[in-house]
C-alpha cells in the first residue's frame, strides 16, 4: 500500500466502525434509540456523558443512545470523578457497554457504580438510557450523572488518595496518570493506608516511571509513600522505590515492571501532601528526565541518590550558586541607585535642595528596576520592584 493511500484507509476503516455501531445500536435491546456516536482523541476535554444524552428523545422513543470510539483504533476509559451518579427515579435505567459486552447498569437508587475509573478492553464504550415502561414519562431532574468519557492516552486522567480510589487499578497504555493526595470535596480517606494499583500490558516493552513533586514539606507529620512489587507489602525488599514528608522536593524512577503498587500511609488526615505523575516511557530514568523537560519547558537540575532498595532516584534542587548571585545583583543594583540620586540631588539648585526646609513634598517617580528570579524547581517568576523617590521642597 502506497504511503498516500494510509489516510485514506484509515478513515474508511473509522466510517466502518461508525456504521457498524449504528447498526448494533438499532438491533441491541429491541429498542428504537436514538443512536449518536462521536470520536475521542488522545488531545480532547473530557467528554460529558449526560450532555449527550437527550431527554426528550428517550421520553418520545423510549431510549437514547451514545457511543464513544477511540481515535487510533485505541481504548477510551470511563471515569467518575465527582460524586457518584444516581438515579431518583424508578422508570429509567442506563446501560454501559465496552463494545457488545454489558459491564454495568445504573438503576434506581441506591444502585450505583462505585468504580472510579475503567477503561475499555474493545475500543469503544457505549452508554444507552432508556424507559423500563415506555408508556409513562420520568424526571430527568431526577437523574444525576457525572460520566466522563476520555481517550486512554489523555493527559487528563486524575486520581484521588481517597477511598473510593483505593484497590482499584488503573492501566498504563502510552499514558499519563496524576495521582494527587489533595482529597475532593465529596469524601476524605478514613483509613491510615491506600493503595492504587497501575499496571500496563504485558507485551509493552516500555518501563514504568513515576515523577513525585512535594507540594507540602513537614516532618512533624508523618505520611510515607511506598512503592512496591507486591500488594500492601511493607517489606523493603519488595519495595523498589519510597519518599515522605522529609524528602528533597522530587524525584523521578523508572523500571521495566508490569505492576506497582503505591501505597500512602498516615496517622491523620494531612491533606494536599504530592503529586505523582505515573507514565509507560520507552526510555531510560535520564531519558524520562529529558523528556519532562522538554514538556515543562524549563531545566530540571538533578543528582543521584539511593532510594528504597538500591534504586537510583533523582532528586530536583536549587543550587545555593544561583540564590547567591541573585542576592549579589540585588546589592549592587541599590549601590548603582543610590549614586544616581545623589548625583540627581547634586545638581539641583540650593532653593530646591534635597532637603526639605517647609514641610512640604512633593514626590516624582525617577527610577524603576525589576528583578526576575526564576526558580527551576518549581519555575515560579518572582518580580522584586525597586522605586526611588527625587524629593523637592518649596
Amino acid at each position: 500500500m502506497k504511503v498516500r493511500d494510509q489516510p485514506l484507509c484509515a478513515s474508511l476503516v473509522l466510517a466502518m466502525l461508525l456504521a457498524w455501531h449504528t447498526k448494533l445500536c438499532w438491533a441491541r435491546h429491541k429498542c428504537s434509540c436514538n443512536c449518536l456516536t462521536e470520536v475521542v482523541s488522545p488531545s480532547d476535554q473530557p467528554h460529558d456523558v449526560w450532555s449527550k444524552i437527550n431527554p426528550e428523545v428517550v421520553q418520545t422513543l423510549g431510549c437514547a443512545q451514545i457511543t464513544f470510539i477511540a481515535s487510533g483504533d485505541s481504548h477510551v476509559c470511563l471515569q467518575q470523578i465527582k460524586e457518584f451518579s444516581k438515579i431518583n427515579d424508578s422508570n429509567v435505567e442506563l446501560l454501559v457497554l465496552d463494545g457488545p459486552k454489558e459491564i454495568f447498569t445504573l438503576k434506581y437508587y441506591p444502585n450505583r457504580w462505585q468504580k472510579r475509573e475503567l477503561c475499555s478492553e474493545s475500543n469503544s464504550l457505549t452508554f444507552q438510557l432508556k424507559k423500563l415502561n415506555v408508556k409513562l414519562d420520568f424526571n430527568p431532574e431526577l437523574l444525576s450523572f457525572h460520566f466522563d468519557v476520555v481517550h486512554i492516552e489523555s493527559p487528563r486522567r486524575k486520581l484521588f488518595l481517597e477511598d473510593s480510589f483505593c484497590d482499584e487499578t488503573y492501566r498504563l497504555y502510552n499514558s499519563t496518570i496524576d495521582i494527587r493526595s489533595k482529597f475532593t470535596n465529596v469524601q476524605e480517606l478514613n483509613r491510615k493506608v491506600c493503595g492504587i494499583n497501575l499496571v500496563k500490558d504485558s507485551g509493552n516493552p516500555k518501563n514504568m516511571c513515576l515523577f513525585y513533586t512535594l507540594v507540602q514539606q513537614n516532618e512533624s507529620i508523618h505520611w510515607d509513600v511506598y512503592i512496591s512489587t507486591v500488594k500492601y507489602s511493607f517489606d523493603p525488599q519488595h519495595h523498589v522505590f519510597s519518599f515522605n514528608a522529609s524528602s528533597p522536593k522530587t524525584g523521578a524512577w523508572c523500571s521495566g515492571v508490569s505492576f506497582i503498587m503505591i501505597i500512602f500511609e498516615s496517622v491523620q488526615h494531612t491533606g494536599n501532601l504530592f503529586t505523582i505523575s505515573a507514565y509507560d516511557f520507552n526510555g531510560t530514568t535520564d531519558e524520562f528526565l529529558e523528556f519532562l523537560y522538554s514538556k515543562r519547558a524549563g531545566p530540571i537540575s538533578t543528582t543521584s541518590s539511593s532510594v528504597g532498595g538500591g534504586v537510583k532516584a533523582h532528586i530536583t534542587y536549587i543550587p545555593i550558586v544561583v540564590v547567591a548571585a541573585v542576592v549579589l545583583f540585588i546589592l549592587v543594583l541599590v549601590l548603582i541607585l543610590t549614586i544616581s540620586v545623589r548625583s540627581v540631588c547634586n545638581t539641583v539648585t540650593k532653593k530646591t535642595a534635597c532637603s526639605s526646609t517647609s514641610g512640604y513634598e512633593q514626590k516624582h517617580r525617577i527610577n524603576k528596576a525589576d528583578i526576575v528570579v526564576i526558580r527551576n524547581q518549581n519555575h515560579y517568576e518572582q518580580k522584586i520592584y525597586f522605586t526611588v523617590y527625587r524629593h523637592y521642597s518649596q
